[in-house]
């Protein structure tokens, strides 16, 4: 029988009691654990290869269609009409307040002859009663008429109004024997409507003459001054404002003209269209001799009026040149309604079948565009779905590329892109 106890010199080996079993088992665990999940995340990452390939299959691939539109090499910018500034012209201080009233012996020769020649002044040349108030009897400037100096303008009271040249000195009647910087204003005005007159600034027998022949053809004989003598009423000359004159809406026979009533409303200058481009874009407008302004649907030859320098708009930061067309008379007529028309440096060309110019591949023995293979059944032409499908480039612009016509490319038919 063994004898397991020891023996007397030997020394009882014991191995030492664990205090927290529990903890060594937890601990077992969760090593375990942690080796089992890094296995798993290891399992579900795929090789780099393998995820390119998934999501290149993965995604869509980007298509467009055929289309028609204009596709051309001309620059073309949006313009805007700038419609010409209105004014009103007035009659100048009282109007014709101080003329001798109509039926009084100086009203219209062509109506009052008769009473002119019954009118004669009395020994001491006093006139007979002068005009109360400004009265339109008779509106000669109509809707549309180009105004000028010399032109009869209305008549006021039974008295003509005739438009003079701007800025015209006026300030006395006009009687034989005055001179000065008026007189001859008036003389300049009779030499420019043909009538041979000295420019002396001297109101001699012949200017008056000339004066006198010049209202008889207006329709009108001239009053008589104090003196007996016949004189040019200042008030029944009005001054223009300077530049090109339309009347756009004349006054109303029978209208009294009072404080700020205007005789006529003018629109001086022509319409003009206006584009503001940049420094890329002016030199093509500098070339152009003409352009052609679109509005709808119609393309107008018109001129290129001006190109300014380069400025920048206070207002919006802007930086350009302005580039100022005639307005073709077209627009000109409806300059109030029409505000924004486009401006091409070429003619615009008839729609033809276009793609985007990124859908156009090229190899070595042509270009051509490959037919959506996604949507076969939108394709609508008679090439099969990936099929490459030879075209024919007229012209490329603003990204899209003019085709010539191919059975295989209807529009609407879809093709890749890129």
């Amino acid at each position: 029988m063994s004898d397991d106890r020891a023996r007397p010199g030997e020394h009882e080996v014991r191995l030492k009691r664990i205090a927290r079993p529990a903890y060594v088992v937890g601990a077992a665990i969760l090593v375990a654990l942690m080796v089992a999940a890094a296995f798993v995340a290891g399992m579900s990452i795929e090789r780099p290869a393998a995820s390119s390939d998934a999501a290149a299959a993965a995604a869509p691939a980007v298509t467009a269609q055929v289309e028609m539109r204009v596709v051309q090499e001309g620059l073309q910018v949006p313009g805007k009409v700038s419609a010409p500034e209105s004014l009103d012209v007035k009659l100048a201080d009282d109007g014709v307040l101080g003329s001798p009233a109509a039926g009084d012996g100086e009203g219209s020769a062509e109506s009052e002859a008769g009473a002119v020649a019954g009118a004669e002044q009395t020994a001491e040349g006093a006139e007979g009663p002068m005009t109360d108030r400004n009265v339109i009897t008779r509106m000669v400037a109509a809707e549309g008429d180009q105004l000028a100096a010399g032109d009869l303008l209305a008549e006021v009271s039974g008295r003509p109004v005739v438009a003079a040249p701007p800025g015209t000195p006026l300030y006395r009647d006009f009687e034989l024997g005055l001179a000065g910087q008026d007189v001859l204003a008036i003389q300049q005005l009779l030499s420019d409507l043909g009538y041979m007159v000295d420019l002396d600034g001297i109101l001699d027998a012949d200017t008056m003459d000339t004066i006198m022949y010049w209202y008889a053809q207006l329709g009108y004989e001239l009053p008589q001054g104090a003196s007996g003598q016949r004189r040019l009423p200042w008030r029944e000359l009005l001054p223009l404002p300077p530049g090109a004159l339309t009347v756009v809406a004349p006054g109303t026979t029978g209208s009294v003209l009072s404080g700020d009533s205007p005789l006529l409303t003018v629109r001086r200058g022509a319409p003009v269209i206006e584009a503001i481009v940049d420094a890329g874009q002016v030199a093509r407008f500098r070339e152009a001799k003409s352009v052609f302004v679109g509005f709808e649907g119609k393309n107008i030859e018109a001129a290129v009026v001006s190109i300014g320098e380069m400025k920048t708009d206070d207002d919006t930061g802007v930086s350009g040149h302005t580039v100022t067309v005639a307005c073709p008379s077209e627009i000109a007529e409806r300059a109030s309604e029409i505000t924004t028309v486009s401006i091409s440096t070429e003619k615009p060309e008839e729609a033809s079948f276009a793609v985007p110019l990124t859908a156009i591949e090229e190899d070595d023995h042509s270009q051509f565009v490959i037919l959506d293979d996604t949507k076969a059944e939108r394709t609508g032409g008679t090439g099969t779905p990936g099929e490459r499908v030879d075209v024919e480039v007229i012209v490329v612009s603003g990204g899209w590329a003019a085709i010539a016509e191919n059975a295989r490319l209807p529009e609407g038919a879809r093709i890749r892109v890129g």
